[in-house]
């Protein structure tokens, strides 16, 4: 019995781990998915906005690289909104499998390895993306860049975890 326990413990702490990196894209990158969560999706893609707002101004940034980032950002978010679908249904079955009567370790241990490859695909499209925005700057604004990005990842562990409502 005390095996069983230690065990789901373990897969727990794994992956509340696994998405401490992949909350910030999480919260930050959702676009709306239906027309029915539209007031809570106008929220996330105002918070989005602001962010890019505050962003361009911190930034200096010219028209030129304006329209640029932006042809980034619109495929980015297109691109973390899928991760971010597929990361909430893997996490439901999950937990699903986690509150069986009879849980089959095997098909826990495969939704994990699952859950961790889907996020370790969005952590490579968050540092893409980085990487994008940052050939678009001048070396001072690559420096200002570099301290916000840095802000936020250290923030980033700080945050709730997402609301399963919106999977």
């Amino acid at each position: 019995m005390n095996r069983k326990i230690i065990y789901y413990a373990a897969v727990i702490l794994t992956i509340i781990n696994l998405a401490a990196f992949g909350t910030w894209a999480y919260y930050q990158l959702r676009s709306e998915k239906s027309e029915s969560s539209e007031g809570v999706h106008s929220g996330i893609q105002s918070r989005r906005n602001e962010q890019f707002e505050q962003l361009k101004n911190e930034l200096s940034l010219s028209q030129g690289q304006i329209d640029k980032i932006q042809i980034y950002r619109t495929d980015f978010l297109s691109q973390m909104d899928s991760l971010s679908i597929q990361l909430g249904s893997k996490r439901k079955e999950l937990a699903n499998e986690l509150w069986q009567t009879s849980p089959d370790t095997a098909h826990i241990n495969s939704l994990v390895n699952q859950i961790s490859k889907v996020q370790s695909e969005a952590q490579r499209k968050v540092i893409a993306h980085l990487l994008d925005v940052k050939s678009a700057l001048n070396s001072e604004q690559q420096q200002k860049f570099y301290n916000i990005v840095l802000q936020r990842f250290t923030k980033g562990s700080d945050q709730p975890m997402p609301n399963p409502r919106l999977h």
